[in-house]
């Protein structure tokens, strides 16, 4: 979800720095002086603002519930004791309590 969220992010800083959505810089420039510029202009502000938008995403992600309350059951191996509720034997089987075969 993280990385869904960052592509995002990413793609709408995008299409607001592609000149002429915004702003044009320089004015009245050619086409490519102005791509370059907004080329240079998304990498500083991308360089700027994609440790804070990552923080703000992942305090989002936390906070609505999107963070799964499941964790896998421990791995063990053949002849060990689960000292789990459950775990899983050898990436497959599931011992209940009890010793994987």
């Amino acid at each position: 979800m993280l990385n869904l969220m960052m592509t995002a992010f990413t793609a709408l800083l995008f299409v607001a720095l592609t000149p002429g959505v915004l702003v044009t810089l320089p004015p009245k420039a050619s086409p490519i002086v102005a791509a370059l510029t907004h080329g240079v202009l998304f990498a500083l502000v991308y360089h700027f603002t994609h440790k804070a938008a990552k923080h703000v995403i992942r305090r989002l992600k936390n906070h609505e519930g999107f963070v799964s309350e499941y964790t896998f059951p421990p791995k063990i191996n053949n002849g060990q004791m689960c000292a789990a509720q459950t775990c899983m034997c050898n990436g497959a089987e599931i011992a209940e309590n009890g010793r994987c075969q």
